[in-house]
């Protein structure tokens, strides 16, 4: 192996070789990697492209034989004979042939995710949902400064939401749910200003309540351009005041979730909001008018608004459980 084969090896994937006991690392090594370089796929500034798809190749191939074996036979398409992964299933690529996607929803993979994402900067989408990894994130997947979509909802990963979320500024689509992710929202999540939609419900978010941000960082509700915002059973979020800054949200789900305060008036200026879901906190004071409203297990008093009448696309109400007074149908019928 010449010192251009070793240079692959040695600048991308030591750092995730290291992590692998001893045997585990020569056997990646034997069986993955030496095949590669030694078919002249190495690192070259002269052959950019073929040194980028080489890097892939040989990350992937390192990942695959890091799960567990029943994850490998769904992955058999990754073949350490291939010059390019672009035809492998799940990684699509554009027409230079640099990986764009990892599409992979709803597949049989367990294991950690300690791919080497820095040989993938031209990636846009990953989406992972819907598996058994766990672990935490590494490191490195927030050096993907294209990346506009990321889905890792309905996995076993655990650990803090790192503040360098915030450096991958061409995120519109973040789904982290039915995780393990604990601790803060990281305020850096208002530095995402192309984000469309946001989901962390049901996660394992604990911990004291700041009294700057709180678990729900301020930042967030800056977010103008968000229009699919789901928080919903994050319950850790009591006494965690409701504001409201969306100018183009069509949903929003904050069910369960122990906010209190008043619903902010700006609300009733969200023109495109199509459902709004408050249901199980502490809010109080008046409601707003909306198109569809669910606010049930609440703390609101008084009568039920005459004004619900004049929502002619209003398709469905619920107010149960809380402490309002007087007759529905005067509300409703004009």
């Amino acid at each position: 192996m010449t010192n251009k084969h070793l240079v692959l090896v040695k600048k991308h994937f030591l750092p995730i070789l290291n992590t692998f006991p001893f045997p585990h690392t020569l056997i990646i090594l034997i069986i993955f990697v030496f095949p590669l370089v030694s078919a002249n796929y190495y690192y070259d500034t002269s052959t950019a492209g073929t040194s980028s798809s080489s890097a892939n190749v040989v990350a992937l191939l390192i990942w695959k034989a890091s799960l567990e074996s029943k994850s490998q036979l769904v992955l058999s398409s990754w073949k350490n004979t291939s010059a390019s992964p672009c035809h492998w299933d799940f990684i699509h690529c554009d027409s230079p042939g640099r990986v764009t996607e990892m599409n992979m929803p709803n597949n049989s993979i367990s294991g950690i995710l300690n791919l080497y994402f820095s040989s993938f900067s031209n990636l846009r989408k990953i989406n992972l949902s819907n598996k058994s990894l766990y672990g935490t994130l590494p490191a490195n997947i927030f050096n993907l400064l294209k990346l506009s979509y990321l889905d890792l909802g309905y996995n076993d990963f655990s650990g803090m939401i790192p503040p360098e979320i915030g450096f991958l500024k061409n995120l519109e689509y973040l789904l982290i749910d039915h995780t393990r992710f604990s601790g803060f929202l990281p305020q850096e999540l208002g530095m995402l200003e192309s984000l469309l939609m946001l989901r962390v419900q049901a996660t394992n978010l604990t911990g004291t309540i700041s009294a700057s941000i709180g678990p729900i960082p301020w930042e967030i509700w800056s977010l103008t351009h968000l229009m699919d915002v789901d928080l919903r059973i994050n319950s850790c979020w009591s006494n965690t005041k409701f504001y409201w800054k969306f100018q183009q949200v069509v949903l929003f789900d904050s069910f369960q979730n122990s906010l209190t305060g008043e619903i902010p008036a700006s609300i009733g200026d969200s023109g495109n909001l199509l459902f709004l879901s408050l249901c199980g906190n502490r809010l109080s004071g008046s409601i707003p008018s909306s198109i569809e409203i669910s606010m049930q297990n609440n703390r609101f008093i008084g009568g039920i608004l005459r004004s619900l009448k004049n929502c002619t696309k209003l398709s469905r109400v619920r107010l149960d459980n809380n402490k309002l007074s007087g007759k529905i149908s005067k509300a409703f019928v004009k």
